[in-house]
């Protein structure tokens, strides 16, 4: 079964080649267990399933409408 996986705290100039060669010999599970937490360039990795986005509402705003 694929999954996706989510990886967080990424260094900015980390490469889409870095991650293939990095996960590229690992299943999710195992990816999971290596990569979690493992400082590159001095960030610490976040890497779990990743969950499915929420929806957001269109509600809220930031106050700019005006009440009469």
């Amino acid at each position: 079964m694929e999954a996706k996986l989510y990886v967080g705290n990424m260094p900015y100039d980390t490469s889409e080649d870095q991650l293939r060669e990095m996960f590229s010999q690992a299943e999710a599970e195992k990816a999971i267990s290596l990569f979690n937490e493992k400082s590159i360039n001095d960030r610490a990795l976040t890497v779990n399933i990743a969950r499915p986005r929420e929806e957001r509402s269109n509600r809220g705003g930031g106050g700019y409408g005006r009440r009469y």
